[in-house]
């Protein structure tokens, strides 16, 4: 039996060019939609740093996907009408984001910035217990154990993204700009120019004294080293349909709870 074709409103199973059809619109009156994302320490880190923009997350298959597979464009899968096929909906929607972390006597800490723990009541006991157990003397963040970013709570949150656009592309049409706009660190070296971190390879050892890590000539090299290292060595390859949300950060709404 044939697999009915999905449509929206105003659109024809038989009709040859999907992107004509009118998407489905929810009016101004839709409520903002608080979404969560998960974002690696780096990626929090290029946030709160104000060089990350932007994030690309794989189209998984739902909707949207079967319809990019039937033909339909990215321009009509990302139109502010059709904001229910985008797990984070549309513009002036807003992500909660979620990161490691760690509770101790009702505060929370981030792996993010490790800078607030070191004199901090829980850095305090932590090394005090590390020394009653006969071990010598480290920073309090290398004693830390941290909780997965997933099972950070609404109540944990302390950044709030609000979305500015979203946009439907192939993973290998990411630009330099926008490569840079995903956050990628980087510095600018005297003799070699500007250099861009290798996230794949994360070793130290290498590179500028100052920046202890291995480098990479483009940004567009970093990211593919960052993607790879999130999704997997063949990821970059399989060039995937990708959420493009471009953000700002903004305040805890008030209707977060």
């Amino acid at each position: 039996m044939n697999k009915k074709k999905p449509f929206t409103e105003g659109c024809s199973e038989t009709t040859a060019t999907p992107v004509a059809c009118a998407p489905l619109i929810l009016g101004d009156s839709r409520p903002v939609k608080l979404s969560p994302l998960l974002f690696s320490t780096a990626m929090v880190k290029a946030i709160l740093e104000g060089r990350k923009t932007q994030t690309r997350r794989v189209i998984k298959k739902g909707t949207a996907l079967e319809w990019l597979n039937e033909g339909f464009t990215p321009e009509y899968i990302s139109d502010p009408g059709n904001a229910a096929l985008c797990p984070w909906g549309t513009a002036g929607d807003v992500i909660w984001v979620r990161e490691t972390f760690n509770e101790y006597k009702n505060q929370f800490y981030y792996k993010a910035s490790p800078e607030n723990i070191e004199n901090s009541l829980w850095g305090k006991d932590l090394k005090t217990a590390h020394h009653w157990a006969n071990l010598p003397p480290v920073p309090a963040i290398d004693i830390v154990k941290w909780k997965p970013s997933l099972f950070m709570p609404l109540k944990a949150c302390r950044i709030f993204l609000k979305i500015k656009s979203i946009k439907v592309e192939k993973l290998l049409d990411i630009t330099e700009e926008s490569c840079m706009a995903e956050g990628v660190l980087f510095y600018d070296d005297k003799i070699l120019g500007r250099r861009f971190k290798d996230y794949y390879s994360d070793a130290s050892g290498y590179g500028h004294p100052d920046h202890d890590f291995p480098t990479e000539n483009t940004a567009r090299e970093s990211f593919y080293s960052l993607w790879k290292k999130i999704n997997g060595p063949d990821s970059w390859a399989e060039n995937p349909w990708v959420w493009v949300v471009e953000f700002e950060k903004t305040d805890r709404p008030a209707s977060f709870q």
